[in-house]
């Protein structure tokens, strides 16, 4: 909406924030399999809170091209924590428990991006009806007309079809997204010290327990317990 484009011409714009992604997900992926999940999910939380940071410096110029590597960064940053973070969560639990944990972990994801989704959608409308409100009072209407008229242009995003929204809407617009902007990078900020602190080093293999189990398998822990305990007892 800040920049007045059509829906075909919006579509262009999020493309650049999943390239961004695509790209950086075959990398945390390999990343993933070398070093384990600590580094890329690391490394892409900072990038992101980086990312939203810049982008939200930038969106009030009202210039695509000003935001368009910030765009690609941010989406960079997703993408590299997101695949090894998915993954790591499951291959903690055993083989016999990868369906419990692969439903838990897409539940947990769904249930946090409706929620945030929601937050930030709050965020966003009441920003915005704010900043419209003192807008349309600045420009002669009473502060009932602007609360009325700043309600409305909230609750649809829109100020008219795209290229005849009045620019003052399309900047108030801009700075209610930098707040969300902002918003988000505090949140990628705390996610890499969460994460920092939270994943353990190194590559994580299949947790096998089911397979010790397992009629006819021996038990090597539990074996050698025995035999050193036999000539104890023995003694």
């Amino acid at each position: 909406m800040e920049l007045g484009e059509s829906a075909s011409q919006t579509g262009l714009y999020i493309l650049y924030f999943f390239l961004g992604f695509a790209g950086a997900s075959q990398i945390g992926g390999r990343m993933l399999d070398r070093i384990g999940a600590r580094r890329p999910v690391v490394f892409g939380c900072a990038l992101a809170a980086v990312g939203f940071y810049l982008w939200a410096e930038r969106v009030t110029q009202l210039s695509l091209d000003s935001q368009i590597w910030c765009i690609i960064l941010a989406g960079a940053g997703m993408g590299l924590m997101l695949t090894p973070a998915s993954t790591d969560a499951v291959n903690r639990a055993s083989r016999a428990s990868y369906g419990e944990a692969t439903g838990i972990t897409q539940t947990v994801r769904n249930y946090a991006a409706s929620l945030g989704l929601a937050v930030l959608g709050t965020i966003l409308v009441a920003e915005l009806r704010s900043r419209v409100t003192s807008s349309l009072v600045a420009k002669g209407l009473t502060a009932g007309q602007a609360t009325s008229q700043a309600r409305r242009i909230a609750e649809s995003q829109a100020g008219g079809v795209a290229g005849t929204i009045p620019r003052f809407i399309r900047l108030d617009f801009a700075y209610a997204t930098r707040s969300v902007f902002l918003v988000m990078a505090g949140v990628m900020a705390a996610a890499t010290l969460v994460a920092f602190f939270g994943i353990q080093r190194g590559v994580r293999q299949e947790a096998d327990q089911s397979q010790l189990n397992l009629p006819g398998k021996p038990k090597p822990a539990q074996t050698s317990s025995v035999s050193l305990v036999s000539p104890r007892s023995s003694i």
